[in-house]
């Protein structure tokens, strides 16, 4: 697991070869309530919710599905789901972009980075970062930043990307986007 699991977290939906994190996320977290769902394609052993191989959705849509059912949801971190196929990761952002707009959540992390749903957000990072957009829309971007914007931005324009924060910014969205964080080199 690439990035830790916090210490309030009450459950954890393991998708398909996840699962394969059980012991050392029991390590983090030792008392959490938890669920396996896939087709064990990955993990290679059965799931708690079950699903054929051969279907028209993938495991983590199915996921993102099966946590609909929580309205009180309130925190969603997402881990494992970057690296590896890149097609892999493209669903994985759609699917997330998806789920936000269906969803109240006013953001998912994933892994380091963050989806931001729709709306105001205050946040506060030192690093640079970038923005990326699924779809066109209007947003504002302004606070201790190096490059300020409120406009129009097109679907994965370069526009937004390769920002340097210094402390508190706004960001304003009419529809969700990724905050990348970009890795520091050490």
């Amino acid at each position: 697991i690439e990035t830790p699991l916090k210490k309030e977290t009450d459950f954890v939906l393991f998708i398909d070869g996840g699962l394969h994190a059980l012991e050392s996320v029991r390590k983090e977290c030792p008392s959490f309530a938890y669920k396996s769902l896939g087709d064990g394609d990955s993990f290679g052993g059965p799931m708690d919710i079950s699903h054929p191989t051969k279907k028209d959705k993938v495991d983590f849509v199915l996921g993102l599905e099966y946590l609909q059912q929580f309205q009180h949801l309130q925190h969603l971190q997402l881990l494992g789901f970057l690296g590896g196929r890149l097609d892999h990761q493209w669903s994985v952002l759609g699917a997330i972009f998806d789920f936000l707009k269906k969803h109240s959540l006013p953001q998912v992390e994933l892994g380091p980075h963050t989806f931001f749903n729709q709306g105001d957000h205050f946040i506060n990072m030192k690093g640079t970062f970038s923005l990326i957009n699924l779809v066109s829309q209007q947003l504002s971007l302004q606070g201790a930043i190096d490059y300020p914007y409120q406009g129009e931005v097109a679907a994965f324009s370069g526009l937004t990307i390769s920002n340097i924060s210094h402390g508190e910014f706004s960001l304003t969205l009419q529809e969700p986007a990724l905050l990348y964080r970009v890795p520091t080199p050490h």
